[in-house]
C-alpha cells in the first residue's frame, strides 16, 4: 500500500498496535486517542485505505484545525 494518509489504519511496527491516523504531517502521524502521541511515518504499514464514510466521519468528530 502507499503512504500514511488521514483517516487510514496502519500498523505501528514497534508495537504492533493498530491505529487510526487523525493527521499526517511531515515525518510524523498522529493516532486517535488519549494519551495523544504521534509516531514516524517510517515505522508505520498502512493495513487499510480511508473510504469517504471514514473521511466524513473524521472531518466532523477530528477536524484538523482542532488538532493542530
Amino acid at each position: 500500500m502507499n503512504e500514511p494518509e488521514r483517516g487510514d489504519t496502519v500498523r505501528h511496527i514497534p508495537t504492533g498496535e493498530e491505529w487510526l491516523l487523525i493527521r499526517v504531517e511531515g515525518d510524523y502521524v498522529y493516532p486517535g486517542g488519549w494519551p495523544q502521541s504521534r509516531a514516524l511515518t517510517a515505522d508505520c504499514v498502512v493495513v487499510k485505505k480511508a473510504d469517504a464514510e471514514a473521511i466524513a466521519f473524521l472531518d466532523k468528530h477530528a477536524p484538523l484545525e482542532a488538532g493542530k
